[in-house]
């Protein structure tokens, strides 16, 4: 299991970030400032029979935390435009959010 830190956002309009999940563990992406994750991820339900597809919108967060149902080439994205990170990915189970 790893945690991501983002740099704060403030001078980083335009850094991007593309990250994969390279093991099925419970991963952490968090900034490093109050509350500034938006977007949205699609994800499967993790089941083998009747798979379900959602999109789980994320507005004014602080961290993502992957289950430990994640599989192998799950990607998000982030992209910074000076004041907030902007979320984009595909997941094989939901994310859990929090803020801070």
């Amino acid at each position: 299991a790893r945690t991501i830190t983002l740099p704060k956002s403030e001078y980083h309009m335009g850094l991007y970030f593309k990250v994969f999940v390279g093991s099925a563990h419970r991963h952490i992406i968090q900034t490093d400032e109050e509350n500034n994750l938006y977007g949205s991820i699609i994800h499967t339900s993790n089941e083998t029979n009747d798979v379900v597809v959602d999109r789980q919108a994320i507005s004014a967060q602080g961290e993502i935390t992957l289950s430990n149902n994640t599989a192998i080439g799950d990607w998000l994205t982030f992209t910074c435009d000076g004041t907030n990170w902007y979320v984009n990915g595909i997941l094989n189970d939901a994310a859990t959010l929090a803020t801070h």
